[in-house]
């Protein structure tokens, strides 16, 4: 059968891609995205010129939302933040949940923009030795989650 997805982030700079590529390239796929933007714009487009099959209008903060939409899918895209831990933890307690009920395993892609990679500085300098970030696989993964639990 057809995976079933859910896209966070719909509306973003990957997000707003991401979208239509899946429905040009699977069209056949059911495709939820999860948006803020309540706009008669944003609906007629995402329903019409995209084909998307069912928008769900909320935020991030929404988590018993975020984690029943979830549960109801076979894939998580999150690409509408990889910094919310909050948001990150329901995705997976979504699925999770889904696993629990004999609904199968359910997959997270999470992806992030160049954004996290930012330093900070507001002074147009770049930061120096012992002011950056060091990143590792480890630490930019699901916060503490074991993914292959899911």
């Amino acid at each position: 059968s057809m995976p079933s997805i859910l896209l966070l982030g719909a509306t973003g700079l990957m997000g707003s891609h991401l979208v239509a590529a899946l429905k040009k390239t699977h069209p056949a796929y059911p495709l939820t995205v999860f948006v803020r933007d309540t706009s008669t714009a944003l609906q007629e487009y995402l329903n019409n010129t995209i084909g998307v099959n069912e928008i769900v209008t909320g935020d991030f903060s929404e988590t018993d939302k975020t984690s029943k939409l979830a549960s109801e899918h076979d894939v998580v895209i999150n690409c509408g933040s990889s910094w919310d831990i909050g948001l990150t933890k329901a995705i997976i307690e979504g699925l999770v949940k889904r696993y629990e009920e004999g609904k199968g395993k359910g997959r997270l892609i999470h992806v992030s923009g160049t954004g996290n990679f930012v330093d900070g500085r507001r002074d147009g300098k770049l930061a120096g030795p012992g002011e950056s970030k060091v990143w590792s696989v480890g630490l930019l993964l699901v916060h503490g989650y074991e993914m292959n639990q899911c």
